[in-house]
């Protein structure tokens, strides 16, 4: 701590700069870890809200067709079997099988 004046410093040599940085130290501590605990019930709901529209969409009005097809692993370079969904707006959805309904990634839009 190096104040320009007698004025910074506490009883006890403190400067009042580290006083206002920790006592800041801690409320923002305290905020990140309410935002911790607000970001995991988030994502457990969101994550429960995907599973349920995706058990839905097998047996939606809105499917043209769904299937099994194959995918390619660029990862493997080799083709996994997936279960396919065409919607009629245009959007194919992909999941490992028709029971594991959590879908591997993004709808792809046939549509643009």
């Amino acid at each position: 701590c190096r104040p320009p004046a007698s004025s910074w410093q506490l009883p006890g040599g403190r400067c009042v700069l580290s006083v206002i940085t920790a006592a800041a130290a801690a409320a923002a501590a305290a905020a990140a870890a309410g935002m911790r605990a607000t970001n995991q019930q988030l994502a457990s709901r969101q994550a429960e809200v995907v599973a349920c529209v995706s058990q839905e969409l097998f047996c939606s009005p809105e499917i043209i067709r769904q299937g099994a097809m194959e995918l390619w692993q660029p990862g493997s370079s080799s083709w996994a079997g997936a279960h396919f969904v065409l919607t009629r707006a245009g959007f194919l959805h992909w999941f490992a099988s028709i029971d594991d309904v959590a879908p591997l990634e993004p709808p792809l839009n046939l549509c643009r």
